[in-house]
């Protein structure tokens, strides 16, 4: 439950975030005594904040000083989440977030949701989350979903994203 950094040119690692217990806590504070419970992906903007999936459900952001925030996701079932297409990143109801990328160039972060097999957009400047791709059913070997929507596509635990030159 640590983030930690590999310096090649000290051989040498370097915790950046987590104080190893099994809690999403200390937002506000310093990263290094933060809890980060089992975080899973990791991606940063071109302003070197970090950002963090966890498999509670919870996309945490350290920034540039070390001080982390929670900055997106309620785990699933949580009073008060969502579950929606269309909602604001600090309601969405999230399983557990794996994947994560950021486009710097258009301000979107996107989320592959491996329990609930879907893939979430975040626009970084509203902060509003929408559901682009996925039906949050798990695919069999006939109803995959291919040549129609992305929203009604069949995937099946999403992990990893990446992002082309478009």
């Amino acid at each position: 439950n640590r983030i930690v950094k590999y310096d090649r040119s000290w051989s040498n690692v370097v915790v950046v975030a987590g104080n190893m217990t099994t809690e999403d806590n200390g937002d506000g504070g310093p990263a290094l005594n933060a809890g980060i419970y089992h975080p899973r992906g990791l991606t940063f903007d071109d302003g070197g904040n970090l950002y963090v999936t966890t498999e509670r459900g919870y996309i945490r952001r350290i920034d540039t000083a070390g001080t982390i925030t929670t900055y997106a996701g309620v785990p699933l079932g949580t009073i008060g989440s969502l579950l929606e297409d269309s909602v604001d990143a600090d309601r969405l109801a999230l399983g557990t977030p794996t994947g994560i990328i950021v486009d710097s160039i258009k301000r979107l972060m996107f989320v592959a949701d491996t329990q609930l097999n879907r893939i979430i957009q975040i626009n970084m400047q509203t902060r509003k989350a929408d559901l682009i791709a996925g039906s949050g059913e798990v695919c069999g070997p006939s109803n995959i979903g291919d040549g129609g929507s992305a929203l009604s596509a069949c995937l099946s635990r999403p992990t990893w994203i990446g992002l082309d030159s478009n």
